[in-house]
C-alpha cells in the first residue's frame, strides 16, 4: 500500500501492532543502510496523521538528541491539534 492509499484508506485507523505488546514487530518495507549520523522514526497515528512527512523530515534534520528529536515531533503534532495519542520513539544511529 502506498502512503496516498493508506491515507485513504477504510482501514487505516485499525490497530494492528502496537509498541509495549508481546507481539509487537516493526515492519520495514524498504530495506536500507543506515549510517552514522541516520535516525529511524517509529510513531503512531498521532504524529503521522497530523504532521505531513516534510515537516517530520524536517525536525529530525534540526536536532542532535534522540530526545529532543522526540519532543520537537509531539510538540509539532500537539500544535496542529493533537486529536490522537502520540507515540515517537527515535533512535539515532551513533556507528
Amino acid at each position: 500500500m502506498t502512503p496516498d492509499e493508506a491515507a485513504e484508506s477504510a482501514t487505516r485507523h485499525y490497530v494492528t501492532n502496537a509498541t509495549g505488546s508481546d507481539t509487537f514487530r516493526l515492519h520495514v518495507s524498504e530495506l536500507q543502510s543506515l549510517t552514522a549520523g541516520d535516525a529511524l522514526l517509529v510513531c503512531s497515528d498521532g504524529l503521522h496523521g497530523v504532521v505531513r512527512l516534510g515537516k517530520m523530515e524536517e525536525l529530525l534534520v534540526a536536532g542532535h538528541s534522540a530526545e529532543g528529536r522526540c519532543r520537537r515531533l509531539v510538540l509539532a503534532a500537539a500544535e496542529r491539534g493533537g486529536y490522537d495519542d502520540i507515540s515517537v520513539v527515535v533512535i539515532n544511529v551513533e556507528s
